[in-house]
């Protein structure tokens, strides 16, 4: 943490081990990860209510990860739904839709672009998404290149953040072309050095 300003993400599924990340933190740490699963819900909401964490919300509950936007979209109302009972604000969350890989679930990379779209509209202000990316090429050749292009597809759909390979040359080069189209940054010809 002196080295560099990167917030932590705390990633385990033992509760011992988060909570000794989380007290070591300095700055706002992101809690990867709990699921719509009762149990887990009952652990990591109130771990990120005391420590003032961000939490990732997998779309995943009991029956396991839902099919369909609709599906995915229930499930992500449960935990924005769960989370606020326990007292955490909305803007807490970064809901995840579960990026699937392509050679065992083509079917559901539309679904996972489209449920990004559809979270954006279950609350004023718009909770945050967030996916793990390279899920979407394992096991497949051209990662980088599946990687990149279905980036910046899903930042086209309102993605806030993605877990990624930082480095990954061809993907850097898509997030820093897509701030600037998506006018987050505001564009010079150095746009890419920047």
């Amino acid at each position: 943490q002196d080295a560099h300003d990167v917030r932590l993400a705390i990633d385990s599924p033992g509760l011992k081990t988060q909570e000794a990340g989380l007290s070591a933190c300095k700055q706002t740490p992101l809690i990867n990860s709990t699921t719509a699963e009762e149990k887990r819900m009952e652990k990591f909401f109130p771990l990120a209510l005391q420590h003032n964490a961000d939490i990732v919300c997998l779309t995943i509950n009991e029956k396991g990860i839902p099919n369909s936007v609709e599906g995915r979209t229930e499930v992500a109302m449960v935990l924005m739904a769960t989370a606020m009972d326990k007292g955490l604000d909305p803007t807490k969350l970064y809901l995840d839709p579960v990026v699937l890989p392509i050679g065992a679930a083509q079917d559901q990379c539309p679904v996972v672009c489209e449920a990004v779209s559809a979270f954006r509209c279950l609350n004023t202000p718009p909770p945050k998404t967030l996916v793990g990316l390279s899920n979407v090429s394992s096991g497949a050749d051209e990662r980088s290149l599946l990687n990149s292009t279905y980036l910046t597809m899903l930042l086209g759909r309102g993605l806030d953040a993605a877990i990624v390979d930082p480095l990954d040359e061809q993907l850097m080069r898509c997030v820093k072309a897509s701030d600037v189209l998506l006018n987050k940054k505001l564009y010079a010809h150095s746009f890419l050095h920047v």
